[in-house]
């Protein structure tokens, strides 16, 4: 069983992320969810060390996905997928994606693509850190998320 954090401030997208990877992953999944990211930070160190991916929103109340990445990365070294939909008029969600995976965060994904693109990515992020390939992982969806950033 692999853990699953996931963290937005709107408690529907978590059911919305939850209910899609029940359906459409194949591994088993357990699922911690957070609407508010002091309690996600609160939580991080108790839920274990086996966890996997992380869905952060950067647009966040109280504390904002940089930080949580920044946080969590200081902890421990887990695959990070960002998910941000932003509406800000001086930030585009591409810059926002791009300054996530600037700070640490393996993967970006528009809210507009979770449906289509959150599914295939989580299943093989799953396969590949089962078979220890992360890093070539990586490496692969930097390209096809367009990311000019590898970590």
């Amino acid at each position: 069983m692999y853990k699953v954090i996931l963290i937005d401030y709107s408690p529907l997208t978590l059911d919305i992320i939850e209910s899609i990877l029940n359906i459409e992953v194949e591994f088993e999944l357990e699922f911690y969810k957070f609407s508010n990211s002091k309690n996600a930070l609160n939580n991080f160190t108790e839920i274990g060390l086996e966890l996997v991916i992380i869905d952060i929103d950067i647009d966040m109340p109280h504390i904002d996905g940089f930080d949580l990445i920044d946080y969590i990365k200081s902890i421990i070294d887990t695959p990070i997928i960002v998910i941000s939909g932003s509406t800000h008029s001086n930030n585009s969600t591409d810059t926002l994606l791009y300054c996530a995976k600037r700070i640490g965060a393996e993967f970006g994904l528009n809210k507009k693509l979770l449906k289509e693109e959150l599914p295939s990515l989580v299943t093989r992020l799953l396969s590949a850190t089962r078979n220890s390939e992360k890093k070539e992982l990586v490496r692969i969806w930097d390209v096809y998320f367009g990311f000019d950033y590898v970590r």
